[in-house]
C-alpha cells in the first residue's frame, strides 16, 4: 500500500541521503536544516506507522481507511517538502565547496607565482656573485643546475599557463541550480588542486636543493678567488719589503725578508698616524737674514790690530 511504500523511500532512500548531506554540511544553518529535516522523517515514518496498524486491526472502519488517505496525502507532502528543502541546503553546500576549492586553487597559483620569483631571485644572486669574480665555473655546464632549471622552468610554464577555461567556467556554474553539474566542477576544481599541491611540492623541494647546491658552489669559487688574491697581496708586500746588506769583510750579500705578520703590524700602528712630508715646491733661500720684530740689529766690533 501507500503508506508501506513511503515508509520503504523514507529508510531506504531519503533518510540516508539527509544523514550523507549532513556530514557533507558546510555551514551551521545548513547543518541545522538537515537535523530538521531528518526529525520530520522521524515523524513521518511515526505516523505512516500508527495509521497502518489501525487498518491492519480486525476491527477496521471506513473512517479508518478515509484517515489512512488522509494521513497518506499529508504525510506525501511532508515528505515533498523535505525534499526541497534538502535540494536547497545540498546545493548551498555544493556552491560553499565550489568557493572554497577555488580558492584554494588561486591561492595554489599565487604560490607557484611565489615559488617562481623566489627561484629566479636565487638564480640572478648566484650569477651577480660570480660575475664579480674571476672563476671557471661555468653553471650553463653543470649537469646539475641544467637538471633543477630544466625541471623548475618547466613547471613555471605550466604554472604560468593555468587552467584558464576551467577557472572562466566559475562565473556560469555559480548560476546553476543543478547540483551534479556544479559537483562536476567541483571534481575538476579538486583535481586541480591536488596536482598544483603535488607539483608545488615537488618545486619547493627542487628549488631548496638547487639553492643549497648553488650557493655552495659559488661561494667556492669567490672563497678561491679571495684566496689567489690574498696570496698574490703577500708576495707583494713581501717583496717591496725585502732587503740586501753587503758585508765588507766577507764581501757577502745577505737577503733580508720580513714576515708578513710583521709587515701587516706595521701598517696597521702606521695607519692612524700623519706622516710629515717635506715641501720641496716652495723655493728655500739660504743665508736670508732673519728678521725679528721690536728688536735691534747690534753690529758687534772686531778686535782692532795695534801698530
Amino acid at each position: 500500500n501507500v503508506a508501506e511504500t513511503l515508509m520503504k523511500y523514507v529508510h531506504g532512500t531519503l533518510e540516508p541521503e539527509i544523514l550523507n548531506a549532513q556530514k557533507k554540511a558546510r555551514s551551521n544553518e545548513n547543518a541545522a536544516i538537515y537535523a530538521n529535516a531528518l526529525q520530520q522523517v522521524g515523524a513521518v515514518v511515526a505516523e505512516l506507522t500508527q495509521a497502518t496498524l489501525k487498518i491492519n486491526s480486525a476491527d477496521i472502519t471506513n473512517a479508518d481507511l478515509e484517515n489512512m488517505q488522509a494521513v497518506n496525502i499529508q504525510q506525501t507532502a511532508v515528505i515533498e517538502n523535505v525534499k526541497k528543502e534538502l535540494v536547497k541546503a545540498q546545493l548551498n553546500d555544493v556552491k560553499q565547496e565550489t568557493d572554497d576549492l577555488y580558492s584554494q586553487v588561486i591561492e595554489y597559483y599565487n604560490k607557484a607565482d611565489a615559488l617562481a620569483f623566489e627561484y629566479n631571485s636565487v638564480k640572478s644572486e648566484q650569477n651577480k656573485k660570480l660575475s664579480e669574480v674571476i672563476s671557471d665555473y661555468k653553471p650553463n655546464e653543470d649537469e646539475n643546475i641544467i637538471g633543477w632549471q630544466n625541471f623548475v622552468d618547466d613547471k613555471v610554464s605550466e604554472f604560468e599557463k593555468r587552467d584558464i577555461a576551467l577557472l572562466d567556467k566559475m562565473a556560469e556554474i555559480k548560476k546553476s541550480e543543478n547540483i551534479d553539474e556544479v559537483d562536476n566542477y567541483n571534481q575538476e576544481l579538486l583535481k586541480l588542486a591536488d596536482m598544483l599541491a603535488a607539483d608545488i611540492k615537488n618545486v619547493e623541494q627542487s628549488i631548496l636543493e638547487y639553492e643549497d647546491y648553488f650557493t655552495k658552489k659559488v661561494d667556492a669559487q669567490v672563497q678561491l678567488y679571495h684566496d689567489k688574491l690574498r696570496k698574490e697581496e703577500i708576495e707583494r708586500k713581501v717583496e717591496e719589503n725585502t732587503g740586501y746588506i753587503n758585508i765588507k769583510k766577507s764581501g757577502r750579500k745577505v737577503t733580508v725578508k720580513r714576515d708578513i705578520e710583521d709587515i701587516e703590524k706595521a701598517e696597521e700602528m702606521t695607519a692612524d698616524k700623519v706622516i710629515r712630508v717635506i715641501d720641496f715646491s716652495k723655493p728655500k733661500v739660504l743665508n736670508e737674514e732673519k728678521k725679528t720684530e721690536n728688536k735691534i740689529n747690534v753690529v758687534k766690533r772686531g778686535r782692532q790690530k795695534i801698530n
